[in-house]
């Protein structure tokens, strides 16, 4: 006849629980540490924030910020769109297809160059309706990004802010990608217009639709 040993299979069950609880406790502070790891590997420029303010300038100024080192060790240029005066384009491509802010083509490889224009507007554009619309272009020449900085002004009224970053993929040279955000900083909701350009030739698109802001909200 066997003979169950109780307080050893209840003292063994309890060593199991409490190695199940620390290994977890080691896996949260690991992924802990990982989180914080990759938070300060991320650049400035995704993780600045959108200050509250009435002067569009002021805003545009404060969103140009995180790039001052690459403007002083001119990794990176500012354009000014009001300034007509300055031959300056934004571009940014692969060696198979590229694009600007300034201009409503894309440009694909052709004969060994890009040199193919095809009238295809590619790039999203933001509007705030009944709003005027500051904005500011930044050209970053070490990572083949361009950026584009968009302050909307009302009478009255605080700034409602704005930043997309456009490149072209590495790894995939037909892809364009273009990535935005967007800062409500009053009490009510806005209505946000997301127009993806002229494209009535092209009947499977949809060239735009309307995104409602919620009041204090980033999109």
């Amino acid at each position: 006849m066997d003979v169950l040993h109780l307080p050893s299979l209840i003292g063994s069950k309890s060593t199991i629980i409490l190695f199940y609880k620390w290994r977890v406790v080691i896996y949260l502070v690991i992924l802990c540490c990982l989180y914080i790891f990759l938070w300060c590997l991320t650049p400035s420029e995704l993780v600045s924030e959108f200050i509250k303010t009435d002067e569009p300038h002021e805003c545009v100024a404060d969103r140009l910020k995180p790039f001052a080192t690459k403007l002083r060790d001119l990794d990176a240029f500012l354009i000014q769109p009001e300034n007509t005066q300055t031959n300056l384009l934004t571009f940014t491509g692969n060696g198979f297809i590229g694009c600007s802010f300034q201009d409503d083509h894309i440009v694909i490889h052709n004969n060994g160059f890009l040199s193919q224009k095809l009238k295809i507007p590619v790039l999203i554009t933001l509007d705030v309706h009944g709003y005027v619309n500051f904005k500011a272009l930044l050209l970053d020449i070490r990572d083949g990004l361009m950026h584009k900085m968009s302050c909307f002004k009302h009478v009255n009224e605080l700034c409602v802010s704005s930043g997309t970053t456009v490149y072209a993929h590495r790894r995939y040279p037909s892809l364009l990608i273009q990535t935005f955000r967007v800062y409500n900083p009053m009490d009510w909701e806005n209505t946000v217009k997301v127009d993806k350009g002229n494209l009535r030739n092209w009947t499977e698109l949809v060239s735009l639709r309307f995104i409602r802001l919620q009041q204090k909200s980033e999109l």
